[in-house]
């Protein structure tokens, strides 16, 4: 499709080189679909966008991506209802994986720099349905945030629910379910739902013997292979 606006006041903006414009081209790898008003679409060049599709319904929401030296691949942004998405530098998507900020006005999901989210992951600010109490009918699992922090690696197939808070330099186990807000940094989390597994950890993003092979005494202050791109 690539790119397809309706309705008024749509703001599209891309940033190179410190310099803003309107964006009136498509962008290779992203499919943009803009239906309503008062909606902004804000991403920093560069990108290396792969088979990825922007959605936005409804009036009032925000797509923000900063600029990034890694992959943005297969994945799936949607807002609706005056929603947030709002994505750090260099973040790194590795495919099949589904962002979506909708079901309550000014609910956000928000990436700091350097994540990294494996293959098949779902993050989503609402249940997709509601769950009510028998007697008043009241609502019950009310839409909320989803925040991670600066480098954090959230494994594959895992998936990040409502209320979800995640802190700096973290690790977030495979095919994890995690739905509530863990407020220390450098954490292993793990499970469903999810856990706090072990304190203290960090991180590096290359993989054993690359990390191993870089220097034979690593330092928490050493530069990696990969540092060009991934910068804490």
């Amino acid at each position: 499709m690539g790119l397809s606006i309706t309705g008024e006041n749509n703001r599209l903006i891309i940033v190179e080189n410190g310099k803003e414009r309107e964006l009136t081209e498509e962008i290779p790898g992203l499919d943009i679909v803009v239906n309503g008003n008062d909606n902004l679409v804000r991403i920093g060049f560069p990108q290396d966008f792969q088979n990825s599709r922007l959605e936005m319904f409804g009036n009032g929401n925000c797509f923000e991506k900063q600029r990034s030296g890694a992959k943005t691949g297969g994945v799936f942004f949607h807002l609706n209802h005056g929603s947030r998405i709002i994505i750090g530098r260099n973040c790194l998507f590795n495919g099949n994986i589904s962002i979506l900020a909708k079901e309550k006005k000014g609910v956000s999901v928000i990436l700091g720099d350097n994540v990294i989210m494996g293959t098949g992951c779902i993050i989503r600010t609402g249940d997709g349905h509601t769950i009510v109490d028998k007697g008043s009918r009241d609502p019950l699992n009310e839409p909320q945030d989803v925040v991670i922090d600066r480098h954090v690696w959230i494994g594959a197939r895992c998936m990040l629910l409502k209320g979800t808070k995640i802190r700096a330099d973290s690790v977030v186990g495979a095919m994890s379910l995690v739905n509530r807000k863990f407020e220390e940094k450098n954490l292993l989390i793990a499970g469903v739902p999810a856990r706090v597994i072990r304190e203290g950890i960090d991180w590096d993003i290359c993989d054993y013997i690359s990390y191993t092979e870089v220097d034979e005494t690593p330092s928490p202050k050493r530069e990696t292979l990969f540092s060009s791109i991934f910068k804490k």
